[in-house]
């Protein structure tokens, strides 16, 4: 916008309004950074087609906050004293947050052509005769169920143009989510090779969130979300690093060079406002859309050891990267999302306090909310549902380049409580689980001993991965209304037999409709190998080792369940 006739555009973050919300009223809204800090209780959500967004915007708003209140590292005590002072007012301080973002707001203009958000001023590229990109390939081709609206880069040939509010979303995306390939070599930028910019090796290569998986907290309103994931204090991390002058965002710190830097990052708020890229946006003549990008390659660091800093991701340690690496101790590495499997599938990794190893491998948010839940603070113990979310892209990683395969979307809710490393529930869900992982493998060795029984050799991953897909859709209702009703007031051992009991029953009438579909009968006898050993294969027999496979991943079923009669009615005896 032009303040007045003689003016220089400007699109100001602080006050043009590119977020968007959906209010607890479930009216929709593109609101500014002032409005979304000052309207926060009564926004329910960040909104925008593109789900992977909201995780890379709640970074962001975090970054604000955590510079706005706690510029300087917190003790336990005094985070705590914050946090629950925060909880209680319902609202967010304007003398801290009005003030930070008034003291800083000339570096949240997109069209500055000094200090362009989350840009280099000068950048452009090295071959004269390419001015720019167009602005798609900021876009990125998130396969969705939906076709986006906005595959641009599936347009015609007129050179597409994306709004200014737009163009500031897509700025923060591409930070963290952009992928990996050669780029055109751009002004300044000294890792040039046979004319073209390669990903840096040994290093992230996309933008950093792309190589986490990405997990953070819901609450009821963006303002308990903006909460429940502003870690304050983290006893992983040395807070003595965590200094003003030393961990900051882009907007605090000088202007970056056009060269790929290969560095560490200095904290928290640094790693949450990660400069993975160089861009530089092109804007029309009026500066009233964007129409290009200049794009390269930014600040560059490695994926691993980062659990001080990176909260937003569960972690495991890898020996095969230290025997790789030389290291003389075993790295963490982020836990990255599996398309193929739910986010209550990995609940290990997300609840348990200690892993194999004896280590706490949970998110930072995860560790955050327990020490929450453990302090004397207004935070209710329990009764309070919230959501555990994953978001993150899936990439086809080769030699230096990417192409985005899949998008992770998903969530499940659970009581307050559980998120504590001593709170039964999380255990006896975290056992169900592993448990019912088991269970699923016997369904997939009962449909394959039935195949073999009839004489069919179609033994294949594809088969069983199709089994087992069909099990775990059937399951996932029953999982998620489980882990939300697993509240402190519940029997463990009650609740839990009754969980089983679900699981056991859908197994069960799995295995009845693939018995049901088997060409195989009681008389039908082949040859199986199991091992090196070969031995027998009836449907009888395969119906027997099914359910002695439920049992011991189950344990014996509970007579008042009608799973031992309807188990029984099933076997064909030889």
């Amino acid at each position: 916008m032009k303040d007045d006739i003689n003016s220089d555009p400007t699109f100001n973050l602080v006050t043009e309004p590119w977020i968007p919300v959906t209010y607890t009223d479930e009216h929709k809204a593109d609101v500014s950074l002032s409005t979304v800090f000052k309207d926060a209780d009564q926004i329910q959500e960040i909104s925008d087609e593109f789900p992977q967004f909201r995780i890379v915007l709640l970074r962001f708003l975090i970054a604000i906050l955590l510079r706005a209140y706690s510029s300087q590292a917190l003790s336990k005590r005094d985070a705590l004293a914050l946090w629950s002072d925060l909880w209680t007012q319902r609202h967010f301080d304007s003398e801290y947050v009005d003030e930070y973002l008034e003291h800083f707001k000339d570096r949240f203009d997109i069209l500055s052509p000094v200090t362009p958000f989350y840009q280099v001023a000068d950048l452009t590229y090295s071959d004269e005769k390419k001015e720019y990109d167009w602005i798609s390939e900021l876009v990125p081709d998130i396969p969705k169920p939906d076709k986006y609206l906005f595959a641009m880069k599936e347009r015609s040939s007129s050179p597409p143009c994306i709004k200014l509010s737009e163009a500031a979303r897509y700025l923060i995306l591409a930070q963290a989510f952009d992928f990996a390939g050669i780029k055109s070599p751009v002004e300044g930028n000294t890792q040039v090779k046979r004319g073209h910019v390669y990903a840096p090796h040994g290093v992230v290569q996309t933008g950093f969130v792309g190589a986490i998986g990405g997990v953070y907290v819901r609450g009821r309103t963006l303002y308990e979300t903006l909460l429940f994931n502003m870690v304050l204090y983290d006893s992983r991390a040395s807070n003595s690093d965590k200094e003003s002058d030393v961990d900051l965002p882009p907007w605090e710190r000088s202007l970056p060079s056009c060269d790929i830097v290969f560095r560490e990052p200095n904290g928290p708020v640094d790693l949450l406002t990660w400069q993975s890229r160089r861009i530089r946006l092109i804007f029309d003549g009026e500066k009233n859309s964007a129409i290009g990008v200049v794009i390269c390659y930014g600040d560059a660091t490695v994926s691993y050891d980062k659990h001080p800093y990176e909260w937003m991701t569960a972690w495991r340690s890898d020996g095969g990267l230290q025997k790789k690496l030389g290291l003389s101790h075993t790295p963490w590495v982020p836990l990255k999302h599996d398309p193929s499997k739910t986010i209550w599938e990995g609940l290990s990794a997300l609840l348990a306090a200690r892993n194999e190893e004896g280590a706490d491998v949970r998110p930072g948010v995860i560790r955050w909310n327990e020490t929450l839940g453990e302090a004397d603070i207004a935070l209710p113990k329990s009764g309070l549902i919230v959501s555990i979310c994953a978001q993150g892209i899936v990439y086809n990683i080769k030699k230096g380049s990417s192409a985005i395969i899949d998008s992770i979307d998903d969530h499940f809710d659970l009581d307050v409580s559980m998120m504590r490393h001593d709170a039964q529930a999380a255990a006896a869900s975290i056992d169900l689980v592993s448990r019912t992982d088991q269970a699923v493998l016997s369904l997939m060795r009962y449909v394959r001993n039935m195949e073999s029984s009839a004489g069919y050799m179609r033994q294949n991953s594809t088969m069983e991965n199709d089994i087992r897909e069909c099990a775990y859709s059937e399951l996932n209702t029953i999982f998620r209304k489980r882990l939300s009703g697993f509240t402190p007031d519940q029997d463990i051992d009650s609740y839990s037999n009754d969980w089983k009991e679900e699981v056991r029953s859908v197994l069960l009438d799995l295995g009845k409709s693939y018995a049901s579909a088997a060409s195989s009968s009681a008389f039908s006898v082949h040859r199986v190998k199991f091992g090196k050993k070969e031995e027998l294969m009836t449907s009888g027999k395969a119906q027997i080792l099914f359910y002695r496979g439920l049992t011991k991943a189950l344990g014996s079923p509970t007579f008042n369940s009608g799973s031992r009669i309807e188990e029984d009615s099933h076997v064909e005896h030889l």
